[in-house]
Formats: structure tokens, sequence, C-alpha cells
């Protein structure tokens, strides 16, 4: 029989690939769920707490990506665990007594999406939350609290272990921390816990035991809540901080405390008391902006709390401003170019000398300032700055020039100049009682250098005198040499001096001084150096009838009995060695170039040094030669910034090298007044010659009208 050939099973493996091929689609088709993916469990602890009538709220870490949560339970005595539900909030609540015996909780995250074959589709975690929750007996503890001396909130209460500090409002409770013990403490306020409360807010907290543990915290009930409002928070004590805003600004900040509103508070050196700057009340921003305040000025600022039941420490700061001439008043000290760029190169014109300016910048060699309403630059080496207004209160000034000049001869009152206003000082001493002080700003910070290297040493250079016009120059030399052979006078009954007036002539009075023609200045600032040098001082006594005190009173113009056998100011002055231009000169000094001080050492509480004879004694007394330790200090701090005494004052010291080095030979013959425009950092004001502001006016300057508000500023 012939056999027949069977067909190739080939296409039967075909079929059978393509039928796994199908499976595998249909198959990926159902587990592939578009816009949805495996979720994660959330990371965290478990919180069991008691919930109502006897059952447990239960809480866990919300799952991230919004995926709902698949609790299951397994009870005491139970093998497998039983589905409770899904939820779509990190929370439910278990009734009954839940938590008898060991209750052990798995959670689970799930996603619900429509895969590719558009049937429902749910993704499981493979990673779940199992905790064992073994009973614990968490009693309600009971809870005190108490405001601490700082403000905080004080919590106590009586047990050990874990516990959780919350919140309560509207019978919500919210979590602000854990801690072990029995003990806690509640910050209110910035970079506290908690705000603090609003006015008439009351803030109510509790407790509740929190034992940790593997995985899951179990809480027991919350303790009776405790409240506390912002009046009992506010503490006793008043923390004040000082801000620098830069460009010599400052704020003040400080925490809020007991007391119905605060007062801020400057101390004044002069009254040796507080002033109430400001009130700032309760609720606000605690700040208060000083405003521009001077360069190198020292402050000291108090904050004090007004109303409180109980004393509450004010706070205080002090600082020193920084040094800077911005706003400082200059004047030129020469007829100035007035240049439209800081290499001034581009005259606009020339600003007379003497003229009141006020610096807005400062480049290499010049300032920026203000004239005829035109804003340029100028060569500050050949302007006078005004001390104050750069060293501020690293000097202090006292120009008895311009109330009650100290010029004296060994005690002796000079008639027309001792306890007078000297001519040309007439607009130096200002309205509030401060001084003008121009000196020439190259020398002013030399000064500074010296200033600071006697602060080192515990004490402070007091200047009685800098730039000094031609015109008191010349008054004060002829006024003194018309009264050198003059006998010195006599106390009358009352104490007051007699002067002795000739017969049958009228009481001198000073000469006008003559303009006349510029006198090129000496070498030595109008002293004969050569022949104080030669002399030989003596030592001798005092005359017999000397005065009683180092200032005189201003002097009467009466006439006395013509005196027997008494001193005259010449041989009181120079012991018959030396004559009158050792001291004031009729030649041009450098007090009148800017580039002179009188000036002397007084300790940080301003009482000053003991030097060999009074400051500004024009007698052979003052001589540099009989210098004490003090004076030889004195000179010490000068010399070393490069600056030249003078061998007939102990006080006197020029700064020669910086007229060298501008090559200035001029000088001021008229003094100097603040009159002008200055500036600060809200505008522009009108100053008047005695320092005060013009006000709520209108004024012309320069042929341009202005409006001043109430403040004195100019309106734009």
């Amino acid at each position: 029989m012939k056999k027949v050939k069977k067909k190739s099973s080939g296409w039967r493996w075909v079929l059978l690939v393509l039928a796994l091929l199908a499976s595998a689609g249909l198959l990926a088709a159902y587990l592939v769920t578009p816009g949805a993916s495996l979720p994660q469990v959330g990371e965290g602890d478990v919180l069991i707490a008691p919930g109502e009538d006897g059952g447990i709220l239960l809480s866990w870490p919300a799952a991230p990506g919004g995926a709902a949560s698949r609790v299951s339970l397994r009870r005491a005595g139970e093998q497998a665990f039983q589905p409770l539900g899904d939820f779509s909030e990190n929370e439910t609540s278990l009734e009954g007594d839940a938590l008898s015996g060991k209750l052990s909780i798995r959670i689970q995250s799930v996603t619900r999406g429509k895969n590719l074959l558009g049937m429902d589709r749910e993704l499981v975690s493979r990673q779940a939350i199992e905790v064992s929750v073994q009973p614990r007996n968490l009693v309600q503890p009971a809870l005190e609290g108490r405001t601490g001396s700082e403000g905080d909130l004080h919590l106590s209460w009586n047990g050990a272990g874990g516990y959780e500090v919350s919140t309560v409002e509207d019978g919500l409770y919210t979590p602000v921390c854990r801690v072990n013990g029995n003990k806690a403490i509640v910050r209110f306020g910035e970079g506290g816990d908690l705000e603090m409360p609003g006015e008439d807010q009351l803030v109510w907290l509790s407790v509740r035991a929190a034992y940790q543990g593997e995985g899951y915290v179990l809480c027991g009930p919350y303790a009776q809540p405790v409240s506390v409002d912002r009046t009992s928070l506010m503490g006793n004590v008043l923390s004040l901080e000082c801000r620098n805003l830069g460009e010599r600004l400052y704020a003040l900040e400080w925490n809020e405390t007991k007391g119905d509103y605060y007062e801020v508070q400057e101390w004044s050196a002069p009254d040796k008391s507080w002033e109430t700057l400001a009130r700032v009340e309760h609720g606000g921003q605690l700040r208060y902006e000083t405003g521009l305040l001077r360069s190198g000025s020292d402050h000291r600022y108090r904050v004090t709390a007004v109303g409180a039941a109980e004393a509450v420490e004010p706070g205080e700061v002090s600082f020193r401003t920084e040094i800077s001439t911005k706003y400082a008043t200059v004047w030129p000290v020469v007829d100035l170019d007035f240049c439209g760029d800081e290499e001034l190169k581009k005259s606009l014109g020339t600003i007379p000398a003497g003229t009141a300016l006020c610096v807005l910048e400062e480049g290499d060699d010049c300032f920026q300032v203000r004239w005829k309403d035109q804003y340029g630059w100028v060569d500050s080496r050949f302007c006078l700055i005004n001390l104050p207004e750069y060293v501020g209160d690293v000097c202090a000034y006292d120009i008895t020039n311009s109330y009650s000049s100290l010029l004296a001869v060994h005690d002796y009152p000079l008639e027309h100049i001792t306890g007078e206003v000297v001519k040309g000082f007439e607009g130096i001493r200002m309205e509030d009682g401060t001084f003008l002080v121009p000196y020439l700003y190259p020398s002013a910070k030399k000064l500074l250098t010296a200033a600071r290297a006697a602060e080192t040493d515990g004490c402070r250079l007091r200047i009685y005198e800098a730039f000094c016009p031609h015109e008191a120059t010349r008054f004060l030399c002829d006024t003194t040499m018309a009264q050198l052979d003059c006998p010195v006078p006599e106390r009358g009954e009352d104490g007051a001096y007699v002067f002795y007036v000739p017969p049958e002539t009228e009481p001198a009075s000073p000469q006008e001084p003559d303009a006349g023609p510029v006198l090129p200045p000496d070498e030595t600032g109008g002293e004969d150096q050569a022949q104080m040098e030669s002399t030989a001082l003596s030592e001798s006594a005092p005359p017999a009838e000397e005065a009683d005190s180092t200032q005189a009173e201003p002097a009467p113009q009466t006439a006395s009995a013509a005196p027997e056998n008494r001193p005259t100011y010449r041989s009181v002055m120079t012991d018959g060695r030396f004559e009158l231009p050792g001291f004031l000169t009729p030649s041009v000094s450098a007090h009148s170039q800017g580039t002179a001080l009188d000036i002397t050492i007084e300790r940080l509480d301003g009482t000053e040094l003991e030097m060999q004879s009074a400051m500004h004694d024009l007698s052979w007394y003052s001589a540099a030669s009989r210098n004490n330790d003090n004076a030889k200090l004195l000179e010490s701090y000068m010399t070393g910034v490069g600056m030249r005494g003078l061998s007939g004052e102990w006080w006197h010291f020029q700064d020669d090298a910086a007229l060298e080095a501008i090559g200035l030979s001029k000088y001021l013959y008229k003094g100097v007044t603040a009159e002008g425009w200055t500036r600060d950092n809200v505008g522009w004001r009108y100053r008047a010659a005695d320092g005060s502001f013009r006000k709520s006016t209108n004024i012309t300057v320069d042929g341009k009208q202005y409006t001043l508000d109430q403040e004195g500023y100019a309106v734009e």
C-alpha cells in the first residue's frame, strides 16, 4: 500500500505565534493605564488618638500625587488583615474598643484610571505602611500656663514621656510642637512658634500624651485648654536694636512689651536729660527711623514703654555715625572755579571766596556742589570744611571768640576783647548753641587722624579756634597793642575789673581794621621765632596782684584813679623780653588761611587736662618751653600728623605742609556765615546766617523764587 506524505506544520507555528502576540497585546492593553503610574505610600508616622464615643481617630501620612489610601486592620486573635476601605482623605474614625488589644494597621496607596481597552483599572502600591500598636494607658494631663519675662508662654503638666502641644480653635487642634517631659515654652512673635494674638484675641492651647512607637504615635486625651491674650504675652524686657541703613541713616527696632505705647527718646548731653522724639503705638511696626545724622556724631537712644502696670526696663543703644563729607558745609578760601566735570576742566563760572556751599558728593580732590541753581564741581583742596559736620564728635568745640573771648594777659582782661564777641566772629555761633568751625579740608583729614589717636588714650581734642578772618586778627592785634603800656586793671568792690583811663580822655575804643595792602604770610604765623627761641624765659613769680580766675568777666568802661607801682600789660605779657607779635600779628596768620588750630585736650567726660597756663593766655607763661606733660602729649598728637607748633603758645598748631602742597598764599579777610542752601536726605532748605531755616514762606535767591514748606524744604 502506498504511503501518503503529510503536509508541513509550519503554518501552525505561524498561527500560534500570531495568537500569542495578540494575547500579549491584549494583556498590555489591559495593564497599561495612560496618565496613571504605580502610586507610592507617604512617609511619616501613623497617628492613633482618642476619638468620640470611646473610638479612635486614625490618621496617616498622605500619599504623594493625591492617591487614595487603602486601610486594612488586623485585631488581636485574627490571622489575616481585613479591609477597612479606601479613603481619599488620610484619616478615619474607628468605633468601639479598637484598642482593647494589639492592633495591626496596613496602609497602601491606590490610584484608578482606564486602560487602553477602556476598562476601569486599579493600581495598588507595592509598598505598604504596616505598624503593630500595643495599647497603653495614656491619661489626660492637668495643664497650667503662665507668661514668662520675655513674653513667652510657659506650659507645665503632670506626667512623663512624650507630649504634643496644640492650639485649639473652634474644636480644631493644630500641633505646635512635641516635647519630652512635662514642660514646654511656646514663643510668640517674629521668629517664634506662633504669631502674637491680635487686640482682644485669646489663643487657646492644650497638650496630650504622645507615645512614640515603631512607625506610629499613640496619643492620649487632650488636657483642658488654657488661654493667653496679647497683653499677658508682652514681657517686661524691651530689647532695642539699631540697624545702619547706610548714608548715615539708622533705624531703631524693638520687641513688644507691656504698656500702652512707646516713647523714643534721645540723650541730650548739654541738658543731661532724655528728650522725647516720637510716640509709637502698639499694633503697628515697632520701628523708628532717625533721619540723616551728622558725620562722626555720637548718639544715645532709648525706647520706653509707657503705662505698664509693672516696670518695663527701657531698651538703650549708643553708636557713632561713620565719617563722611556728604552734606557738610564748605567755603572756598579763594575765588574758585565752578566746573562741569570731576576733572575740573570745564569752567562754568567762578565762586567767590567765603561762599557757603553744601557737599553733595566727593571725588578725587573735588566736591560736587550746587551754586546759583547749577550743579558742578570745585577743588576740595581749597575749601574750608565745617569740622562739626565732618569730624563730628571725634572732637569737641568751644569757639569762645564768638560769644565771650578768653583772650587775656595772664588772667588780666583786655578791654574790648576779654568776655566780648570778637569782630569777625559774629556769624560763628549758631542759634542752637553749636559753632561753625571752618578748617582747610586737607588739614581736617590730618586732624581726624590726631583726634582718633587721642581717643585711643581715652582723651578728646577740644578746639577753641580754627579759621580766624584777617579782620579779627587785625582787630585783636591793634586793640591789644593800644593797651600794652597801660597798667593792668584792679578789681572793684563789686569784684568787677576796673580799667585805668588817663584823665581827660575817653575810654579807648577798638580801631577799625584797615584792609590796606595784602601782607604776605610770614613763616611763623606772626611770631618772632628767632627772638623767642634765643630768649631764655625766666620762671619768675607772677605779679603780686593776680586775678582770681582764669576767665575774667566782661569789663565795664569805668575809669580808675592813677595806679601807683602797678605792672603794665607789657610787663606781665613779656617780662620785658619779647613782644606782642609772639601771640598776635598784624600780618597774615595761618588761621586766616584755615590751616591753624588753637586746641587742647579733655577727658571724655569733658574735663580739660591742666596745662601750664589757661587757653589764650597772652603771656610768657604759655611758652612751649614750659610745657607740662599734658601739653607735651598734645604736641605729640599734632606733630605726629605733620603739624607744627609755636614756641609762644602751647595750644597753637598749623599745617604748613598743606599750604605748600597747594601753593596757597591768599587768605580770607571777612568771616564766614552759614547762610545758603543746604541739603539732607529729604531735600533742600535755605539756612539763615544764625543756622535757623526759613519756613512756610517764599524766598528769592539769585533771582529765582522758591516756596518753602512748614519744615523749610523747597517745594519742587
